[in-house]
């Protein structure tokens, strides 16, 4: 039934900060200045689909190569 959801894999923040190498300390900083991806809370608990942070994840670097031109 996942399927039917649209749903993937969930990604909390220690393995969203690992992924971009940063502490999990400037990944709330990032959350707080709305610069990540939308993601979910269930109770305190912060998730992401993996999918959303990858997308994020190219357009940054396209957008970093677009301004660099």
């Amino acid at each position: 039934m996942s399927g039917d959801l649209g749903m993937n894999e969930l990604i909390g923040a220690k393995q969203f900060a690992k992924f971009l190498g940063v502490s999990v300390r400037t990944l709330d900083t990032l959350d707080k200045k709305g610069d990540l991806p939308a993601g979910f809370r269930v109770g305190h608990v912060r998730r992401w689909r993996k999918d959303d942070v990858e997308q994020w994840v190219v357009k940054r670097i396209n957008d970093q190569i677009i301004k660099d031109h």
